[in-house]
């Protein structure tokens, strides 16, 4: 089942090949007490893989594209 993805920006259309998921947190010790009062940045992304035309794997965010076909259909055809 192939699924076709467009990224928004600039129409280029790639081969959905999966999803990824990535969360991260850091903490660094605080001005005043130290380990005792840590500064933490913390967040998540969304990413996809995809493939262009030539088989080069890219990874796009996930909020940069929308399907356009999946197996040949458009997606509403399935809903």
């Amino acid at each position: 089942m192939a699924i076709i993805v467009k990224e928004k920006e600039t129409g280029a259309r790639f081969v959905l090949l999966g999803t990824g998921f990535g969360a991260f947190k850091a903490a660094r010790p605080g001005m005043l007490l130290g380990n005792l009062s840590p500064t933490e940045d913390k967040g998540e992304f969304t990413v996809l893989a995809v493939s262009d035309e030539k088989g080069e794997v890219h990874w796009i965010d996930s909020d940069a594209v929308v399907v356009v076909e999946v197996d040949g259909k458009h997606p509403s055809q399935y809903l």
